[in-house]
């Protein structure tokens, strides 16, 4: 017995999409003068929103490497090919006054800027 059942793939958009910006922190890397930019700094992450935070280069190739010590995500590096972190990790309690300190590189350059939890 043959069955005719269509199912019609969508695809996943929710990285591009334009209803999940409140979802997102989006921080843009740059490089102006020989030296990196990071806007916002430091990011502000909302967690009762589940917000994640999108990082984007604009600089040469997009290629940068993002790079936690201490991370309030489940990973601790991100980068071109990974570039949102997820949420934040369930132990960590939202404080305005705890800065993530975290790496960016592009290239030979790095900085060193931060990210704020928030409630």
């Amino acid at each position: 017995m043959a069955t005719n059942s269509r199912v019609q793939e969508m695809p996943l958009q929710h990285a591009e999409d334009p209803k999940h910006t409140e979802d997102r922190v989006n921080v843009v890397i740059s490089v102006q003068n020989g030296e990196i930019q990071v806007k916002p700094d430091p990011f502000e992450l909302r967690k009762h929103l589940d917000q994640e935070v999108r990082w984007t280069c604009t600089a040469g190739d997009g290629e940068f490497l993002v790079e936690f010590s201490d991370s309030p995500f489940y990973e601790f590096q991100f980068s071109k090919d990974a570039p949102v972190s997820g949420l934040a990790k369930r132990t960590i309690l939202a404080d305005d006054n705890k800065v993530y300190e975290y790496t960016v590189r592009v290239g030979q350059l790095f900085r060193d800027p931060g990210g704020v939890i928030k409630k």
